[in-house]
């Protein structure tokens, strides 16, 4: 009686254990990226870190402006823009 209320058990536990896509749980993952995604990574991580850069700089000027009222100074030795 005992052992069949653990099998059971086992077998509830086997069931919930189960992945939710069997898809994903039978691809095979020894499988490594081929040359033409790792070049496609490679581009899509470098073109998005100028993006960030260049729309960084712009917030900066578009913040600079609010607060000051002014331009913002490009030279770093204006006579205005104090470095700590």
């Amino acid at each position: 009686m005992a052992k069949r209320r653990k099998q059971r058990r086992a077998a509830k536990a086997a069931t919930r254990r189960q992945p939710a896509t069997p898809a994903l749980a039978d691809a095979p993952r020894d499988r490594k990226p081929s040359r033409g995604s790792k070049g496609a990574w490679k581009l899509l991580d470098r073109t998005s870190s100028i993006a960030a850069a260049l729309l960084a700089k712009e917030v900066a000027q578009l913040v600079w402006r609010v607060l000051t009222g002014k331009k913002p100074p490009t030279n770093g030795r204006h006579p205005e823009v104090e470095t700590p």
